[in-house]
């Protein structure tokens, strides 16, 4: 049952972006009527060819990077894997996407995503993206931080855990940050299909790889219907990376994975890997905005 609640319509109150105040229909895996759900409280603000692509090294984009004013060296990627007992999705929901909201107005928040699993509904993973290596801990000393740990405690059917990662690609800021403000096409809500892939890379062969990762990704997110490819390197563990793709329709996933560079990346990086690469479908709850998941510098990456 798909649930059709607008969280716009509890009463939460909107910050300094109204737009974002308003978050996917939740799935939850419970038959017939629904329950009761609790207002949310409000808290104050606080197409080259892929080998053409090859060429361009993992190390020369990182040299890139360092040599502009706004990339994102020091950004960090943290991926909070939550499983929640069942009956508590809606609130769970709730409560993150309000967190969320407010979490994006930190100075040190690039983005503060919500997803949850597209084949168990009580599985979610929030996507926190910080500008430094400071802003976790920041986070964590905030009133809407304790509000939200607090609230979803007895919501856990197993403890929350999470992986802290490496911005790779791409490596401007422009392409990570939500933007401060968009058209009137930028803020019309989208469901967003979002695909996780995570591969384990046998030492001595990330560089490898990273170049033909980043080079299929150069090649993917020109496309059409391609929101985002991220490419994150897990920052304990240097053979572990995690590849975000965010398509704006189910065809358009379809046909990325069906074409011919994603075809000779599948082929080329199978050489490299320890094992089968690791996948998971989600969808998006929070932002709602097709504005909020976009690149927005396609061609300087």
């Amino acid at each position: 049952v798909v649930m059709l609640t607008s969280f716009a319509s509890r009463g939460v109150s909107v910050l300094k972006s109204p737009a974002v105040a308003v978050r996917r229909p939740l799935r939850t895996p419970l038959q017939g009527a629904r329950s009761a759900i609790r207002m949310p409280v409000s808290l104050p603000v606080g197409n080259s060819p892929l080998r053409c692509l090859r060429s361009q090294s993992s190390a020369s984009i990182a040299t890139g990077a360092q040599a502009g004013s706004a990339d994102t060296r020091d950004y960090l990627s943290v991926h909070v894997f939550v499983n929640v007992k069942e009956g508590t999705e809606e609130d769970f929901a709730d409560a993150s996407v309000l967190n969320a909201i407010n979490s994006a107005e930190e100075p040190g928040v690039a983005r503060f995503d919500v997803l949850q699993n597209s084949n168990d509904p009580l599985k979610f993973v929030l996507v926190e993206v910080y500008k430094n290596g400071d802003a976790p801990a920041a986070h964590k000393e905030t009133e809407h931080y304790a509000a939200w740990r607090d609230r979803v405690a007895d919501m856990m059917a197993t403890p929350r855990s999470a992986a802290k990662m490496e911005v790779v690609f791409p490596t401007k800021t422009t392409n990570w940050d939500y933007p401060s403000t968009m058209d009137d096409d930028e803020s019309e809500e989208q469901e967003v299909f979002c695909h996780h892939i995570t591969a384990r890379v046998v030492d001595g062969l990330q560089e490898a790889f990273l170049d033909a990762t980043i080079a299929n990704g150069r090649t993917s997110m020109v496309e059409d219907g391609v929101a985002r490819f991220d490419v994150l390197k897990h920052a304990d563990d240097e053979q572990q990376f995690m590849l975000v793709r965010v398509f704006k329709s189910a065809e358009a996933k379809a046909i990325q994975e069906s074409s011919m560079h994603e075809k000779q990346w599948k082929e080329d990086v199978a050489q490299y890997l320890e094992g089968p690469l690791g996948q998971a479908d989600f969808s998006n709850i929070f932002p709602t905005e097709i504005g909020r998941w976009e690149y927005r510098s396609k061609l300087a990456a």
